[in-house]
């Protein structure tokens, strides 16, 4: 069994930069692709966000793609091994999240290796978006296991991708953290596990302080940093949220995704179904 999950885990690391490496050489869009390729260069020639540059979201994603810039060298295909690796750490999680619920492990290989196709192939080099969503949900795969299996571990490392999500893009990563926050409290309240409470306050800890040492080495005022990240995207958020209308956004919504709300319906029903036989 640990042979095949090794064989399993390399053909879904081909897979995942396969997919996501054939998709994002078909073309570009002339801004969002080349968002962060510019701005993690200029990291490793000096430049300080913030501070030298104004930052509104992918902070992150410039710090970790200045990383791959630096040890593998600037190059498109470098730019596109990072998206490519994110999509892969997507996949492998979903893959021993579905083995740890109990799943067929070649079931599990298969929903995850669909997860790698769907996923990151949509824009094909970091994005925002991407890294926001993927790591929110990987925080919640952590949250259920660290519920599940009562494992310190995943209350330690629970703060971890939520982080990378908020500081890869605000919105949807500060919902799913609302969410979880909730979730969170209510498994407190009603189990008071001292030690989890702890390892959870000791992950968020340490990700603080290593976020303020980042400030205070590169001499970022925080100020700065929740005028251009927090402040000033609320701005643009504000005035497009007055402009909603939401009953067309609903119905938008369900047109344009109209198979996976087809799909959701049945999972739905399946799941009201299973509850009522239990």
């Amino acid at each position: 069994m640990i042979i095949l999950k090794y064989i399993l885990t390399f053909l879904l690391l081909i897979i995942s930069v396969t997919v996501n490496t054939y998709f994002g050489s078909i073309g570009v869009f002339p801004i969002d692709t080349f968002a962060f390729f510019d701005s993690a260069n200029m990291l490793n020639q000096g430049f300080v966000p913030f501070k030298d540059y104004w930052v509104m979201s992918g902070f992150m994603i410039d710090i970790i793609q200045s990383t791959f810039f630096k040890y593998f060298g600037v190059s498109w295909q470098v730019y596109q091994l990072h998206s490519s690796l994110v999509n892969f750490f997507f996949s492998i999680t979903i893959f021993f999240f579905f083995l740890n619920i109990g799943l067929n492990i070649f079931l599990s290989f298969f929903y995850s290796s669909l997860a790698s196709i769907i996923s990151y192939s949509v824009v094909g080099v970091p994005f925002p978006d991407q890294h926001s969503v993927f790591f929110s949900l990987i925080g919640f795969y952590f949250l259920y296991l660290g519920i599940k299996k009562k494992k310190i571990i995943f209350w330690l490392l629970l703060p971890l991708p939520f982080f990378i999500a908020f500081l890869s893009k605000q919105v949807p990563a500060a919902y799913y953290i609302i969410l979880a926050f909730f979730i969170i409290c209510n498994y407190f309240f009603k189990n008071r596990n001292i030690k989890e409470i702890f390892f959870l306050f000791l992950g968020i800890l340490i990700l603080l302080i290593s976020f303020f040492l980042y400030l205070l080495k590169n001499e970022i005022y925080f100020h700065d940093f929740i005028l251009q990240y927090i402040s000033f995207p609320q701005s643009i958020g504000h005035s497009r949220f007055n402009d909603l209308n939401i009953f067309n956004i609903f119905f938008k919504l369900i047109n344009e995704f109209k198979f996976i709300t087809f799909s959701l319906i049945i999972l739905i029903y399946l799941i009201i179904k299973k509850k009522k036989n239990l």
